[in-house]
Protein backbone atom coordinates (compact mmCIF):
# COMPACT_ATOMS: atom_id res chain seq x y z
CA UNK A 1 0.00 0.00 0.00
CA UNK A 2 1.44 3.30 -1.11
CA UNK A 3 2.35 5.76 1.64
CA UNK A 4 0.33 8.96 1.47
CA UNK A 5 -2.49 7.41 -0.53
CA UNK A 6 -6.05 7.83 0.75
CA UNK A 7 -8.21 4.72 0.79
CA UNK A 8 -11.69 4.99 -0.72
CA UNK A 9 -14.01 2.58 1.11
CA UNK A 10 -17.41 1.64 -0.25
CA UNK A 11 -20.00 1.27 2.50
CA UNK A 12 -22.60 -1.17 1.27
CA UNK A 13 -26.10 0.29 1.15
CA UNK A 14 -25.08 3.80 2.17
CA UNK A 15 -24.24 5.65 -1.03
CA UNK A 16 -21.30 7.78 0.14
CA UNK A 17 -17.77 6.38 0.08
CA UNK A 18 -15.55 6.92 3.10
CA UNK A 19 -12.17 8.47 2.37
CA UNK A 20 -9.50 7.77 4.95
CA UNK A 21 -6.63 10.07 5.91
CA UNK A 22 -3.39 9.40 3.97
CA UNK A 23 -1.75 6.07 4.73
CA UNK A 24 1.21 6.72 7.07
CA UNK A 25 4.66 5.15 6.56
CA UNK A 26 4.27 1.37 7.00
CA UNK A 27 6.75 1.24 9.88
CA UNK A 28 4.47 3.61 11.83
CA UNK A 29 1.42 1.35 11.43
CA UNK A 30 0.64 -0.86 14.43
CA UNK A 31 1.49 -4.49 13.72
CA UNK A 32 3.72 -3.87 10.72
CA UNK A 33 6.48 -6.48 10.57
CA UNK A 34 4.65 -9.03 12.72
CA UNK A 35 3.74 -12.50 11.52
CA UNK A 36 0.52 -12.44 9.46
CA UNK A 37 -1.49 -14.29 12.12
CA UNK A 38 -0.56 -11.55 14.61
CA UNK A 39 -1.60 -8.69 12.35
CA UNK A 40 -4.99 -7.89 13.84
CA UNK A 41 -6.69 -5.51 16.22
CA UNK A 42 -5.28 -5.83 19.73
CA UNK A 43 -6.69 -3.56 22.43
CA UNK A 44 -3.91 -1.46 24.03
CA UNK A 45 -3.48 -2.16 27.74
CA UNK A 46 -3.00 1.17 29.48
CA UNK A 47 -1.67 1.76 33.01
CA UNK A 48 -4.25 2.46 35.68
CA UNK A 49 -4.18 5.53 37.92
CA UNK A 50 -1.81 3.88 40.39
CA UNK A 51 0.56 2.46 37.79
CA UNK A 52 0.88 5.81 35.99
CA UNK A 53 2.44 7.27 39.14
CA UNK A 54 5.58 5.24 38.38
CA UNK A 55 5.97 6.97 35.01
CA UNK A 56 8.14 10.04 34.58
CA UNK A 57 6.35 13.26 33.67
CA UNK A 58 7.69 12.93 30.12
CA UNK A 59 6.43 9.34 29.79
CA UNK A 60 3.03 10.26 31.20
CA UNK A 61 2.71 13.29 28.94
CA UNK A 62 3.66 11.22 25.89
CA UNK A 63 1.05 8.56 26.70
CA UNK A 64 -1.71 11.12 27.24
CA UNK A 65 -0.82 12.89 24.00
CA UNK A 66 -0.74 9.58 22.09
CA UNK A 67 -4.23 8.61 23.26
CA UNK A 68 -5.59 12.11 22.64
CA UNK A 69 -4.25 12.10 19.08
CA UNK A 70 -5.64 8.64 18.37
CA UNK A 71 -9.06 9.66 19.66
CA UNK A 72 -8.97 12.82 17.56
CA UNK A 73 -7.29 11.70 14.33
CA UNK A 74 -7.85 7.95 14.27
CA UNK A 75 -5.64 4.89 14.29
CA UNK A 76 -4.01 2.62 11.70
CA UNK A 77 -3.18 -1.07 12.19
CA UNK A 78 -2.21 -3.94 9.92
CA UNK A 79 -4.92 -6.53 9.35
CA UNK A 80 -4.31 -9.95 7.80
CA UNK A 81 -7.11 -11.38 5.64
CA UNK A 82 -7.10 -15.18 5.78
CA UNK A 83 -9.25 -15.44 2.64
CA UNK A 84 -6.92 -13.43 0.42
CA UNK A 85 -3.70 -14.06 2.30
CA UNK A 86 -2.96 -10.33 2.17
CA UNK A 87 -2.11 -7.91 4.98
CA UNK A 88 -3.24 -4.32 4.54
CA UNK A 89 -3.43 -1.07 6.52
CA UNK A 90 -6.81 -0.66 8.24
CA UNK A 91 -8.11 2.65 9.53
CA UNK A 92 -10.25 3.23 12.61
CA UNK A 93 -11.87 6.62 13.19
CA UNK A 94 -10.99 8.34 16.44
CA UNK A 95 -14.34 7.45 17.97
CA UNK A 96 -14.03 3.82 16.87
CA UNK A 97 -10.60 3.63 18.48
CA UNK A 98 -12.04 5.18 21.64
CA UNK A 99 -14.94 2.70 21.63
CA UNK A 100 -12.69 -0.35 21.26
CA UNK A 101 -10.01 0.87 23.67
CA UNK A 102 -11.73 2.87 26.41
CA UNK A 103 -15.48 2.17 26.37
CA UNK A 104 -16.27 -0.63 28.84
CA UNK A 105 -19.58 -2.32 27.90
CA UNK A 106 -19.53 -5.44 30.10
CA UNK A 107 -19.34 -7.49 26.91
CA UNK A 108 -19.01 -11.27 26.91
CA UNK A 109 -15.31 -10.95 26.14
CA UNK A 110 -12.24 -11.69 28.27
CA UNK A 111 -11.99 -8.05 29.43
CA UNK A 112 -15.55 -6.76 28.98
CA UNK A 113 -14.54 -4.37 26.19
CA UNK A 114 -15.98 -4.55 22.64
CA UNK A 115 -14.55 -6.99 20.13
CA UNK A 116 -13.41 -5.77 16.73
CA UNK A 117 -16.01 -6.11 13.96
CA UNK A 118 -15.76 -4.81 10.40
CA UNK A 119 -19.45 -3.84 10.46
CA UNK A 120 -18.90 -1.67 13.54
CA UNK A 121 -15.84 -0.08 11.92
CA UNK A 122 -18.03 0.93 8.95
CA UNK A 123 -20.78 2.18 11.31
CA UNK A 124 -18.22 4.62 12.70
CA UNK A 125 -17.23 5.59 9.14
CA UNK A 126 -20.85 6.67 8.60
CA UNK A 127 -20.83 8.69 11.82
CA UNK A 128 -17.60 10.39 10.74
CA UNK A 129 -19.05 11.23 7.32
CA UNK A 130 -22.04 12.87 8.98
CA UNK A 131 -19.92 14.81 11.47
CA UNK A 132 -17.74 16.26 8.70
CA UNK A 133 -20.52 17.00 6.19
CA UNK A 134 -21.63 20.62 6.62
CA UNK A 135 -24.91 19.88 4.79
CA UNK A 136 -25.90 17.00 7.08
CA UNK A 137 -27.75 17.05 10.42
CA UNK A 138 -26.80 13.46 11.27
CA UNK A 139 -28.17 10.02 10.47
CA UNK A 140 -31.22 7.81 10.90
CA UNK A 141 -30.07 4.24 11.30
CA UNK A 142 -31.55 0.74 11.47
CA UNK A 143 -29.91 -2.48 12.60
CA UNK A 144 -30.57 -5.91 14.07
CA UNK A 145 -30.52 -6.85 17.74
CA UNK A 146 -27.18 -7.30 19.51
CA UNK A 147 -25.33 -5.09 17.05
CA UNK A 148 -24.22 -2.75 19.83
CA UNK A 149 -25.61 0.44 18.27
CA UNK A 150 -26.43 2.11 21.60
CA UNK A 151 -22.91 1.70 22.98
CA UNK A 152 -21.38 2.84 19.67
CA UNK A 153 -23.37 6.10 19.63
CA UNK A 154 -22.80 6.76 23.34
CA UNK A 155 -19.05 6.24 22.87
CA UNK A 156 -19.05 8.59 19.87
CA UNK A 157 -20.98 11.23 21.86
CA UNK A 158 -18.69 10.94 24.90
CA UNK A 159 -15.57 11.06 22.74
CA UNK A 160 -16.72 14.30 21.08
CA UNK A 161 -17.74 15.78 24.44
CA UNK A 162 -14.29 15.25 25.95
CA UNK A 163 -11.94 16.33 23.16
CA UNK A 164 -11.95 19.78 21.56
CA UNK A 165 -15.51 21.16 21.67
CA UNK A 166 -16.22 23.65 24.44
CA UNK A 167 -19.27 25.22 26.09
CA UNK A 168 -21.54 22.64 24.47
CA UNK A 169 -24.48 20.41 25.37
CA UNK A 170 -24.55 16.71 24.50
CA UNK A 171 -27.96 15.18 25.11
CA UNK A 172 -29.96 12.00 24.86
CA UNK A 173 -33.56 10.86 24.66
CA UNK A 174 -35.06 7.37 24.59
CA UNK A 175 -38.41 5.62 24.25
CA UNK A 176 -39.19 6.77 27.78
CA UNK A 177 -37.73 9.16 30.33
CA UNK A 178 -36.94 6.21 32.61
CA UNK A 179 -34.99 4.47 29.85
CA UNK A 180 -32.98 7.61 29.15
CA UNK A 181 -32.11 8.03 32.83
CA UNK A 182 -31.55 4.45 33.97
CA UNK A 183 -30.43 2.61 30.84
CA UNK A 184 -28.57 5.21 28.80
CA UNK A 185 -27.15 7.58 31.40
CA UNK A 186 -26.75 5.66 34.65
CA UNK A 187 -26.15 2.12 33.39
CA UNK A 188 -24.06 2.92 30.34
CA UNK A 189 -22.54 6.41 30.26
CA UNK A 190 -21.59 6.54 33.93
CA UNK A 191 -20.45 2.91 34.01
CA UNK A 192 -18.04 3.49 31.15
CA UNK A 193 -16.99 6.97 32.31
CA UNK A 194 -15.90 5.59 35.68
CA UNK A 195 -13.76 2.92 34.02
CA UNK A 196 -11.65 5.44 32.09
CA UNK A 197 -8.43 6.32 33.88
CA UNK A 198 -8.61 9.72 35.57
CA UNK A 199 -5.43 10.91 33.89
CA UNK A 200 -7.10 10.36 30.48
CA UNK A 201 -10.34 12.26 31.06
CA UNK A 202 -11.30 15.83 31.99
CA UNK A 203 -12.17 16.71 35.58
CA UNK A 204 -15.93 16.41 36.04
CA UNK A 205 -18.63 16.69 38.68
CA UNK A 206 -18.10 12.97 39.28
CA UNK A 207 -14.33 13.18 39.92
CA UNK A 208 -14.49 13.93 43.64
CA UNK A 209 -18.22 13.52 44.26
CA UNK A 210 -19.41 11.04 46.87
CA UNK A 211 -22.95 11.16 45.48
CA UNK A 212 -24.21 9.22 42.50
CA UNK A 213 -24.36 11.35 39.34
CA UNK A 214 -27.79 10.69 37.80
CA UNK A 215 -28.85 13.71 35.75
CA UNK A 216 -25.85 15.24 34.00
CA UNK A 217 -22.12 14.80 33.66
CA UNK A 218 -20.38 18.17 33.58
CA UNK A 219 -16.77 18.93 32.67
CA UNK A 220 -16.28 22.28 34.39
CA UNK A 221 -12.81 21.74 35.75
CA UNK A 222 -11.49 21.87 39.30
CA UNK A 223 -13.18 24.35 41.57
CA UNK A 224 -11.07 27.26 42.83
CA UNK A 225 -13.75 28.45 45.23
CA UNK A 226 -16.10 31.44 45.04
CA UNK A 227 -17.81 29.90 42.02
CA UNK A 228 -14.62 29.95 39.97
CA UNK A 229 -13.13 27.03 38.08
CA UNK A 230 -9.90 26.24 36.29
CA UNK A 231 -10.13 26.59 32.53
CA UNK A 232 -12.03 23.58 31.19
CA UNK A 233 -14.19 22.26 28.37
CA UNK A 234 -17.37 23.38 30.13
CA UNK A 235 -19.36 20.69 28.32
CA UNK A 236 -22.39 18.83 29.64
CA UNK A 237 -23.71 15.34 28.86
CA UNK A 238 -27.30 14.93 30.02
CA UNK A 239 -30.57 13.12 29.42
CA UNK A 240 -34.01 14.67 29.10
CA UNK A 241 -37.66 13.54 29.43
CA UNK A 242 -39.21 12.07 26.30
CA UNK A 243 -40.89 15.28 25.18
CA UNK A 244 -41.03 17.07 21.84
CA UNK A 245 -39.67 20.17 23.60
CA UNK A 246 -36.90 18.33 25.50
CA UNK A 247 -34.07 20.31 23.87
CA UNK A 248 -35.96 23.32 22.61
CA UNK A 249 -33.91 26.51 22.92
CA UNK A 250 -30.77 24.64 24.09
CA UNK A 251 -28.61 24.68 20.91
CA UNK A 252 -27.12 21.20 21.52
CA UNK A 253 -23.94 20.06 19.80
CA UNK A 254 -25.05 16.43 19.75
CA UNK A 255 -28.36 14.64 20.36
CA UNK A 256 -28.86 10.88 20.53
CA UNK A 257 -32.36 9.38 20.39
CA UNK A 258 -32.27 5.67 21.22
CA UNK A 259 -34.90 3.37 19.65
CA UNK A 260 -36.96 6.08 17.89
CA UNK A 261 -38.83 3.39 15.93
CA UNK A 262 -40.36 2.16 19.20
CA UNK A 263 -41.36 5.47 20.78
CA UNK A 264 -44.99 5.76 21.93
CA UNK A 265 -45.05 8.82 24.19
CA UNK A 266 -44.51 11.45 21.47
CA UNK A 267 -44.66 12.03 17.74
CA UNK A 268 -41.18 11.32 16.36
CA UNK A 269 -41.82 13.65 13.43
CA UNK A 270 -42.76 16.52 15.74
CA UNK A 271 -39.69 15.75 17.88
CA UNK A 272 -37.33 15.85 14.90
CA UNK A 273 -38.93 19.01 13.50
CA UNK A 274 -38.27 20.74 16.82
CA UNK A 275 -34.76 19.35 17.38
CA UNK A 276 -33.68 20.15 13.83
CA UNK A 277 -34.35 23.84 14.49
CA UNK A 278 -32.02 23.71 17.50
CA UNK A 279 -29.10 22.31 15.49
CA UNK A 280 -28.71 25.13 12.97
CA UNK A 281 -28.55 28.88 12.74
CA UNK A 282 -29.67 29.98 9.31
CA UNK A 283 -27.74 27.94 6.75
CA UNK A 284 -25.10 26.85 9.29
CA UNK A 285 -25.44 23.43 10.91
CA UNK A 286 -23.58 23.34 14.24
CA UNK A 287 -25.11 20.25 15.87
CA UNK A 288 -25.62 16.62 14.92
CA UNK A 289 -28.32 14.09 15.74
CA UNK A 290 -28.32 10.30 15.48
CA UNK A 291 -31.44 8.12 15.56
CA UNK A 292 -30.55 4.40 15.57
CA UNK A 293 -33.30 1.83 16.06
CA UNK A 294 -33.55 -1.95 16.35
CA UNK A 295 -35.70 -2.99 13.40
CA UNK A 296 -37.22 -6.06 15.09
CA UNK A 297 -38.40 -3.95 18.04
CA UNK A 298 -40.32 -1.24 16.17
CA UNK A 299 -43.97 -0.86 17.17
CA UNK A 300 -47.14 0.24 15.29
CA UNK A 301 -46.86 3.85 16.57
CA UNK A 302 -43.19 4.52 16.13
CA UNK A 303 -42.47 2.55 12.97
CA UNK A 304 -44.52 4.61 10.45
CA UNK A 305 -43.01 7.92 11.56
CA UNK A 306 -39.52 6.40 11.65
CA UNK A 307 -40.04 5.16 8.08
CA UNK A 308 -41.32 8.57 6.95
CA UNK A 309 -38.17 10.29 8.19
CA UNK A 310 -36.09 7.44 6.73
CA UNK A 311 -37.65 7.91 3.30
CA UNK A 312 -36.96 11.63 3.46
CA UNK A 313 -33.28 10.97 4.27
CA UNK A 314 -32.32 9.44 0.92
CA UNK A 315 -28.88 10.85 0.07
CA UNK A 316 -29.53 10.33 -3.66
CA UNK A 317 -32.33 12.89 -3.47
CA UNK A 318 -30.84 16.15 -2.27
CA UNK A 319 -32.02 19.70 -2.83
CA UNK A 320 -30.11 22.56 -4.42
CA UNK A 321 -28.56 23.35 -1.04
CA UNK A 322 -27.29 19.73 -0.98
CA UNK A 323 -29.54 18.58 1.86
CA UNK A 324 -31.99 15.71 2.01
CA UNK A 325 -35.62 16.54 2.75
CA UNK A 326 -35.19 15.53 6.41
CA UNK A 327 -31.65 16.88 6.70
CA UNK A 328 -30.46 13.45 7.81
CA UNK A 329 -28.73 10.66 5.90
Amino acid sequence: MEQGKQLVINIEGFGIDYITPPVPPLKEIEGYGLKPENQKWVRPILPDDDQIQKYTQEEKRALIEREFRRRLFGFWFMKYDKKTGVSSPTYLTGSCYFYLTHWFIAAVTPDGYPEYRSAVKEWFYVLDICHKDTCCFGAIMGCQKRFGKTECILADEYNHATLTKTDSLFGMNSISSTEARNNLFKSRVMRSHKRIQNYLKPVSNETKSKKEVTSELTFKGESLGDGKYKRALNNVIDHRPTLVSAYQGKRPAYIFFDEPGSVEEISLIDWWTTVKQQLALGPTIFGKCFLPTTLESMNPKGAPEFKEIWDKSDITKRSKNNRTESGLY
